[in-house]
């Protein structure tokens, strides 16, 4: 009777509980933003972060719905961005509404500031909710500890970071969620309906839905093999994906662009995707019907699925064999060299030899997750193996898009983050059989802390035995000097300049100044990669020759002196590049320093004086 009133004690403060966590994790998010100076306001961490702003604020001053050109990069032809409105209206909203008391800057950080950790409480309650097919009701609490110790995805949810990177993860804990239920074997119509629909936003926002969305249509088709007599489940889920794209059309694209293939973002592909999940459920599904009793065995179940699925598969790249390569088939060399560059793009094989430290940081949840669940399938009653064999697929897909893309780890800790909050769940089972309190909130402590801390003994532990202690740095300039300059009126009577600057910096100037930018770190910006590339270079006439013809007024050099090859190249000793000649103070006669009060070593603006009238600023 006394272990009974324990246990109804504990879960009595499961909701409780579960609300005061992300609450209290929102609370601080803000308050230490809101701490920040003033002038640091504007600063957003990354490049995305940056230009999503920009994206929204065009949208608030005019821009049309359908429109995602972004006409100040690259300018004059601007550079059509491989993005979703989606992301962009809880920013608008924000800034609607504070924008008329609190003035543009102010409104920008308040949107930034408030719309990541609010996101934040949708990916919690989705983490949740994805758990507990795992764990007892009173363990709830456990996975949502479980889920705040994932420092990993939690970098995308942090205040300024605004880009669409957190909407991706919140929408695959939701289908993660509704295959776990399939399994399961309770909730699944509803499940598979929120997944469906999560699918659909996800394609909406952008090409990293896919892998999530293959996962669980993956997923389903493997309970299939082992359980037989469930397509409809694929069938349910593809009907709700396809129609929930079919739906979208229209406010994704314009009607002139319905029968565009783009690989990277929402299309036509997307609807392909979208019909081919849907096609494979209906196959199974007339399969089941007509072989009935054929089929009762795994192997010709087996031999269905891989002929039906290579048969879609085909279709496929028949109808999109452009994208047969994946988004980034069809780039041209310039933004080739720049996904080579961008160090989240890189396979983490490249990352291991490189930055050790890092690699182990990321790889530590999802190889622990994988031995937990690898030893569960051992002990397991086979009755209960479903879930396991489905959160094994989870989990094995998880780390594959890891050493595919080093990006991917934020969903492959989301995912590892599942079968760890089950070992953290029966941790806290142990306790309720406890009869002394401290006993039994060292039992919860205990996994938590094990979660929040494998990732730094991972890191350390490399460190040790490889003698590395690596960290992956951006380049990032400290804006502070320059940003006063160019808002000056003396750079702004006349109109919007052109600046040429290191990739990494587009996006900030963009946002925090008036003028336009001839690159940014974008790999749809070719002709504005190629120019920037070819001012930067070390052919100081070929240099002139580029500025004259795009008509750039300014370039700004700053940061490390020899940033990364696709937008600034970096050459031997005998023949540096004009980008290390600058940050040196060897400035040619055709090019005029602006003074830059505050500036940091290597820090110039040069206004350029090439062949052409000059600008009366």
């Amino acid at each position: 009777m006394a272990s009974a009133t324990r246990t109804h004690s504990d879960t009595h403060v499961v909701w409780p509980v579960l609300i005061a966590i992300p609450l209290l994790f929102v609370v601080f998010a803000i308050v230490w933003s809101l701490a920040q100076p003033a002038a640091e306001r504007l600063t957003l961490p990354d490049t995305d972060d940056a230009m999503r702003m920009v994206q929204v604020l065009d949208l608030k001053d005019g821009a049309a719905w359908h429109d995602l050109t972004q006409r100040r990069l690259n300018p004059p032809e601007g550079v059509p961005m491989h993005w979703s409105r989606l992301p962009d209206l809880p920013l608008l909203g924000v800034l609607t509404v504070a924008e008329p008391w609190r003035g543009r800057a102010e409104a920008v950080n308040l949107a930034a500031t408030l719309v990541p950790p609010l996101l934040w409480l949708g990916f919690f309650a989705a983490f949740v909710w994805a758990a507990a097919p795992l764990i007892a009701r009173a363990a709830w609490p456990m996975a949502g500890l479980v889920c705040l110790a994932l420092l990993v995805p939690h970098s995308y949810f942090l205040p300024l970071r605004v880009d669409h990177h957190g909407w991706q993860l919140l929408l695959a804990m939701i289908g993660a969620g509704a295959l776990l239920r399939a399994a399961l074997g309770t909730g699944v119509t509803h499940g598979l309906i929120l997944a469906g629909v999560a699918g659909a936003l996800g394609l909406w926002i952008g090409a990293e839905a896919i892998p999530p969305i293959a996962l669980l249509a993956s997923g389903l088709t493997l309970l299939w093999l082992i359980r037989g007599a469930r397509a409809w489940a694929l069938v349910l889920y593809g009907a709700v994906l396809t129609s929930g794209v079919l739906l979208i059309y229209p406010l994704a694209l314009a009607r002139a662009a319905w029968g565009l293939k783009t690989c990277d973002a929402f299309s036509s592909v997307s609807l392909g995707l979208a019909g081919a999940v849907l096609a494979f459920g209906l196959g199974l599904l007339i399969l089941e019907g007509r072989l009935g009793p054929r089929l009762t065995d795994l192997r010709p179940r087996l031999l269905s699925a891989g002929l039906l699925g290579g048969g879609l598969l085909l279709a496929l790249w028949v109808l999109f064999p452009e994208c047969a390569r994946g988004p980034y088939s069809a780039l041209s060399p310039e933004a080739l060299a720049l996904i080579d560059q961008v160090v989240e793009a890189q396979p983490m094989v490249a990352v291991i030899a490189a930055h050790p430290r890092t690699a182990a940081f990321y790889l530590a949840l999802p190889l622990a997750a994988l031995a937990l669940v690898l030893w569960r399938l051992r002990v397991v009653a086979r009755a209960e193996r479903g879930q396991w064999w489905v959160l094994l697929l989870l989990v094995l897909g998880g780390l594959a898009l890891q050493f595919w893309q080093l990006r991917t780890s934020a969903l492959a800790n989301s995912y590892a983050g599942l079968a760890l909050a089950w070992w953290a769940g029966s941790w806290a089972q142990r306790a309720l059989a406890s009869r002394r309190r401290l006993a039994r909130i060292g039992l919860r402590a205990l996994p938590v802390v094990a979660i929040l801390g494998l990732p730094f003994c991972a890191a350390l532990l490399v460190a040790a035995v490889t003698g590395k202690s690596d960290a992956l740095v951006a380049h990032r300039c400290d804006l502070s000097a320059v940003i006063p300059v160019l808002n000056s009126p003396d750079l702004t009577a006349s109109g919007p300049a052109l600046i040429a600057a290191h990739l990494n910096v587009g996006p900030a100037l963009l946002l925090r100044t008036p003028h336009r930018v001839l690159a940014a770190p974008y790999h749809r910006n070719t002709g504005g990669l190629r120019a920037n590339h070819d001012i930067f270079g070390p052919d100081e006439a070929q240099s002139r020759q580029v500025i004259a013809e795009r008509g750039v007024d300014l370039l700004y050099v700053c940061g490390a002196p020899t940033p990364d090859s696709a937008s600034t190249p970096v050459s031997d000793l005998e023949r540096p590049t004009l980008y290390q000649r600058l940050q040196t103070g060897a400035v040619p006669e055709w090019l005029e320093p602006i003074p830059l009060p505050g500036a940091h070593p290597g820090e110039f603006l040069y206004r350029t004086q090439v062949g052409m009238t000059p600008r009366r600023w």
